[in-house]
């Protein structure tokens, strides 16, 4: 049985489009493997029977601040200063054209203040709430080829699979509250999710797209959290053909529409949103 360690260091920058100070994108897994692969978007490509891989990810979100004015005069609004998850995945060739494989994501959501009045005075101040940081929720997943661009002029593969409510619920702030389920590191909620993904290779250069939804469903504290529509495209061109390390030049432009969460039967207006991404890399 051959053993692939996949050692992938990436350096990115992110632009946001949206306007909610403590929105930050869904957690995004590649379910790319081999080498030269996008940040975020996934490729065709599947390991051959019997190989396994590993690999580990990290994404960092800073974020801008509200005022303490602003949050003073919004008083459902919070302010999160950054998100930082690391994810480690195994993936395993159980046919030449299909791979399944899972993903174990750590989160760290850091530093949370949000506002608070006096119940008597009226006064309001800011309040430090802490980090809500734990395992998330495991993703299970199977990458089917159905065309190898060896016989057709582009590879294309069906993604499915379920991200299983094992992450932790449960995390206080510094006042002994819980944190909202939208703030917990895991949604207590199993929500299953499928795609399509499309690649093409050249010689020193390739193209890859890719199309997820993930449905979500009921999770902790009556929550079901908005359904994610993924759409993702990236081109990746080799730069050291002759060197004995690996290093290519990315660009990517990645999509994310999110509906708006549902809280025991009422939508909460100030969740959601349409998000673009720009990954130089």
């Amino acid at each position: 049985m051959k053993i692939i360690l996949k050692r992938i260091i990436c350096l990115y920058c992110c632009f946001f489009l949206n306007l909610y100070a403590a929105t930050f994108p869904q957690k995004s897994i590649s379910y790319s493997i081999g080498l030269g692969t996008p940040i975020t978007t996934s490729t065709a490509d599947t390991l051959d029977k019997d190989e396994i891989g590993i690999s580990h990810r990290a994404e960092y979100y800073p974020n801008t601040l509200l005022s303490d004015q602003a949050l003073l005069e919004h008083p459902s609004a919070e302010n999160q200063k950054f998100a930082l998850t690391n994810y480690l995945s195994v993936y395993y060739g159980l046919r030449n054209n299909i791979t399944i494989g899972a993903s174990l994501p750590y989160v760290l959501n850091s530093s949370f203040t949000a506002a608070s009045f006096d119940e008597e005075t009226q006064v309001g101040h800011i309040t430090l709430l802490g980090n809500s940081y734990g395992l998330s929720d495991t993703n299970f997943f199977s990458l089917w080829r159905l065309v190898d661009e060896t016989k057709h002029p582009v590879s294309l593969a069906l993604i499915s699979g379920v991200n299983a409510p094992t992450g932790k619920t449960t995390t206080r702030d510094n006042n002994g509250i819980l944190f909202s389920a939208s703030d917990q590191p895991g949604s207590g909620a199993w929500t299953p999710f499928a795609g399509i993904i499309i690649s093409k290779q050249f010689k020193r250069f390739s193209l890859s797209s890719n199309l997820i939804y993930t449905q979500s469903t009921q999770g902790t504290q009556e929550t079901t959290l908005g359904s994610v529509l993924d759409y993702n495209f990236a081109a990746v061109l080799e730069l050291n053909e002759q060197s004995k390390f690996h290093i290519d030049g990315i660009i990517e432009f990645n999509g994310e529409y999110i509906a708006k969460d549902d809280i025991a039967g009422v939508t909460d207006q100030n969740s959601g949103g349409h998000s673009i991404f720009y990954y130089p890399g």
